[in-house]
């Protein structure tokens, strides 16, 4: 396979009362911002290091893809593709054989969709690969809103919040001493009942029609 699996959009706001967790930290920072990239649909090109990210997401769920080409013409350093030949090798095989593994929840008469890398049901286990050259830390793992927004979605599917959560990060700096780093992390239900606090007051600008005005201040 030489092309990524493509992105579901059509499921998502504005099309249906389904947010993603990109859509939704998106519109809390800034509603103005949301409303270009998703109501109007002016969405920027993606980036190389995002082209990156996507590339070792598919990679992931499928050792046959064409890593190789799929890089090259995203315009990434050929060193990025033998870095993922070489730490590919330490990721266990997904058993759903899926790119992104989408997990949905409802909450108030609207859907959320948390995108994963991976997902072990029987163990309510959350996986997410990262790559880049920003580093990422055990107090990054513990707080990025992200990884929160997922583990809120599994409480409110599942009604208990995941019992692991393993962050997988690729380190694409030259001469990376360590290429690969993994973090274990966990979000408490009293995190997760802070975090949808948050989801109600989106919400309720949201349906307020508020695309101009901070939601915080």
């Amino acid at each position: 396979m030489s092309k990524l699996p493509s992105y579901d959009f059509a499921s998502l706001y504005p099309n249906t009362k389904t947010l993603s967790s990109s859509q939704f930290l998106c519109y809390e920072k800034d509603p103005k911002d949301f409303y270009v990239k998703y109501v109007l649909g002016a969405n920027k090109t993606k980036s190389v290091a995002m082209s990156i990210g996507s590339i070792f997401s598919a990679l992931y769920a499928d050792r046959q893809i064409d890593f190789r080409k799929l890089l090259q013409e995203a315009g990434a350093p050929k060193r990025i593709a033998d870095l993922f030949e070489q730490v590919i090798k330490r990721f266990p095989m997904l058993k759903n054989g899926n790119a992104e593994f989408p997990m949905i929840c409802e909450h108030n008469g609207w859907k959320f969709r948390a995108t994963l890398d991976g997902f072990v049901e029987e163990y309510h286990t959350i996986i997410e690969n990262k790559t880049g050259q920003v580093e990422w830390t055990q107090e990054r793992a513990n707080f990025t809103d992200q990884i929160t927004f997922q583990a809120w979605t599994h409480w409110k599917k599942y009604k208990i919040p995941p019992r692991k959560i393993l962050v997988n990060w690729v380190n694409t700096k030259a001469n990376a001493n360590k290429p690969v780093h993994s973090f274990n992390t966990s979000r408490s239900i009293k995190n997760l009942k802070m975090f949808e606090r948050r989801v109600d007051v989106v919400l309720e600008n949201l349906e307020a029609g508020n695309f101009t005005k901070q939601i915080y201040v």
